[in-house]
């Protein structure tokens, strides 16, 4: 008897013990979907984009950090300036420097219509400004040879110094009171100034070479000073039909050639 109640109070517990392991579908449903629902706010919280404290920055300047490449440009040319090789970087107010872009429509102060040693060509952006400089030349000069002035008239010319050589075109229209050599130029070719009505030379001291006929038929040029010159030969009809009533040799001269001062009045 005793053995028969012990077994039904065994039998009894396990089916009390039973329920009691058994999970709620509702109270797990519920749990699923709190942890569901805050894996997805963390998610979006991960998502947002985090502010950045370069956000706020301004421009503060801009800055040509290298110029064009070509910075020459003949006098009266239709050329439009180059930004090949420009390079403008913006300087924010965080510290920042970024690389710009610039179109010709950002650019002003450019013109040909006079030579001129340096001119500003000014960059706007985002209402800021920066300059570089470019050359607007009145001649041609190439391998050192002169070969073309562009400025056809005025009182004084003062040819440029890369020129070595005074070629016969150089000069052929032009009209100018006075022409300065500048130092470098060590020849002037035959026909360089022939029948030109320039009334005064001023000669360099580099110069060692004067080439037939080079003056023939300059009738204004009252004076000819060679006396700091390098020439040693002053060749054929060099000065011949020249109006100059003084005249002064270098002490290098060695020879003059027949009617190199053919109808000149010498002083």
């Amino acid at each position: 008897m005793n053995l028969k109640f012990s077994y039904c109070l065994m039998i009894a517990g396990a089916m009390l013990i039973i329920p009691a392991c058994k999970k709620d579908p509702v109270v797990e449903k519920h749990k699923q979907t709190t942890v569901s629902s805050s894996d997805n706010d963390s998610g979006k919280k991960d998502e947002q984009p985090s502010s950045s404290p370069d956000e706020a920055a301004v421009l503060t300047r801009i800055e040509v950090v290298t110029p064009p490449v070509r910075t020459t440009y003949l006098l009266r040319s239709t050329d439009p300036v180059s930004l090949d090789g420009l390079v403008v970087e913006g300087i924010y107010s965080s510290g920042e420097r970024k690389k710009l872009e610039v179109t010709a429509e950002n650019l002003s102060g450019f013109s040909t219509e006079k030579a001129v040693e340096q001119l500003p060509v000014t960059i706007s952006l985002e209402e800021k400004q920066a300059s570089f400089m470019v050359k607007i030349i009145d001649y041609v000069v190439t391998d050192g040879v002169l070969t073309e002035v562009l400025e056809k008239q005025g009182e004084v010319y003062r040819v440029p110094a890369e020129a070595k050589v005074i070629s016969p075109t150089a000069f052929s229209t032009c009209v100018f009171d006075k022409i300065v050599f500048s130092e470098g130029v060590e020849e002037i070719q035959a026909d360089a100034f022939r029948g030109n009505p320039v009334k005064e030379i001023v000669f360099p001291k580099s110069l060692k070479t004067l080439g037939e006929y080079c003056f023939y038929g300059c009738r204004n040029l009252s004076r000819i000073d060679l006396s700091v010159t390098q020439v040693q030969l002053i060749p054929k009809r060099a000065f011949s039909e020249v109006g100059a009533e003084e005249i002064k040799l270098p002490v290098t001269l060695q020879e003059i050639a027949s009617q190199a001062f053919l109808h000149t009045s010498r002083k």
